[in-house]
């Protein structure tokens, strides 16, 4: 056919098919993309339609018991995720604050045991030489002794 259609047979159906010159073949394709894209969402419409109706007509409480009982139960998980929420944010105070202090707690700890290093440092030193010392006279007595046990 030139207006660029032609009919051809499959089955017991007859589809039509476009012939479309190369640079349209994108335009094919986004159509057939639509096409199913659009069943696919009716199909999805209806499928969530009959559920509803399924579920409704299925639920032993009236409509209006169930629409009560879902809206005392949204609030209560409201109340939940309010909660929750509110307590990480409290866990999450608490964490920083006591790292916090946990630091500070470490400089202070450091520089105290630095303190107290050189206040030892500065107590040993003035009796470093006379320790020395005895620890010279004690090394010169025991070799005494050994000399005169060895003799």
């Amino acid at each position: 056919m030139s207006s660029g259609l032609h009919q051809a047979a499959s089955g017991n159906s007859q589809a039509f098919h476009l012939r479309l010159p190369g640079y349209m073949n994108s335009l094919k394709g986004a159509f057939i993309f639509m096409t199913k894209g659009k069943s696919l969402f009716l199909g999805m419409v209806a499928g969530g339609a009959l559920g509803a109706a399924a579920v409704l007509l299925s639920t032993p409480e009236s409509g209006r018991n169930l629409r009560s009982r879902a809206r005392e139960q949204r609030v209560e998980w409201q109340e939940l995720l309010e909660n929750l929420k509110d307590g990480s944010l409290k866990l999450k105070e608490r964490l920083t604050n006591t790292s916090k202090e946990g630091a500070v707690l470490v400089r202070e700890l450091t520089q105290e045991m630095k303190n107290s290093v050189e206040d030892w440092k500065k107590t040993v030193e003035p009796h470093q030489e006379s320790i020395h010392q005895y620890l010279k006279e004690i090394e010169s007595s025991l070799r005494d002794l050994e000399d005169k046990v060895g003799k």
